[in-house]
């Protein structure tokens, strides 16, 4: 019992170092030169973007680990938002997508 309790707590930590490497790696690949270069609306979809995927999971979550299974309702909206969001460039502004492409582009 005790060796089992062990192992899943060495595969929890590791799982935790790979987040944390992977979010390490894409900081590194973030440009910041690239990144001010953005129109208002481009930036407003881009934050929008990443605020309603995150609720999405968020929502998700809830669902799946505290039995709130309603909260799958407003992860679908908030996914279809964050979708919309992303390709929105009805303005002729450049689209979120295409943005977070060249900010996390390879650095040259």
């Amino acid at each position: 019992m005790q060796h089992t309790m062990k192992r899943a707590i060495k595969r929890i930590w590791e799982a935790i170092a790979s987040v944390w490497a992977g979010f390490i790696r894409l900081v590194k690949r973030f440009n910041w030169e690239e990144a001010r270069k953005v129109e208002g609306i481009t930036l407003m979809n881009a934050v929008g973007t990443i605020v309603f995927y995150t609720l999405a999971l968020v929502c998700v979550g809830a669902a799946l680990f505290c039995g709130a299974w309603h909260q799958l309702f407003l992860a679908v909206v908030s996914y279809v938002m964050g979708a919309t969001l992303i390709q929105d460039n009805f303005l002729g502004n450049e689209k979120a997508v295409h943005y977070f492409e060249r900010c996390f582009s390879k650095k040259a």
